[in-house]
């Protein structure tokens, strides 16, 4: 996966909110951030991605790669596994759903390249 760093500006921007917001947002720990040696925050894409999941915001063109996996499977030990091994490979972003509702939410938001569904669900 790659490590794209991004400034509490950058995310402001992506997410459509006001710069405050996303400050109080980290201060808050709500969102993932360490401080620069000269007092900025900086925002791992990683730590982004999981926050806008977490929340269910609209997920941002610049967090989406090249390569959109989603993962339907009621068995959470084949998810694990199937993660694990897609987790491996460069840009790639992965998603998963236990089941069909959720799944169908995340095809609309997330947008996936490639969906892994178990036919049995």
């Amino acid at each position: 996966m790659s490590k794209r760093i991004f400034t509490t500006q950058d995310v402001s921007r992506m997410l459509s909110c006001d710069l405050t917001t996303v400050i109080k947002w980290v201060n808050e720990g709500k969102l993932k951030a360490y401080k620069t040696p000269g007092g900025h925050r900086r925002i791992e894409e990683a730590d982004l991605t999981d926050f806008v999941k977490k929340f269910k915001l609209p997920f941002p063109e610049e967090l989406k790669s090249e390569n959109r996996v989603l993962i339907v499977d009621d068995d959470p030990n084949f998810i694990t596994l199937a993660a694990g091994y897609l987790g491996q490979i460069e840009n790639i972003c992965l998603d998963s759903a236990g089941e069909g509702f959720t799944a169908g939410e995340k095809v609309i938001s997330f947008n996936p390249h490639i969906v892994i569904l178990d036919v049995k669900l």
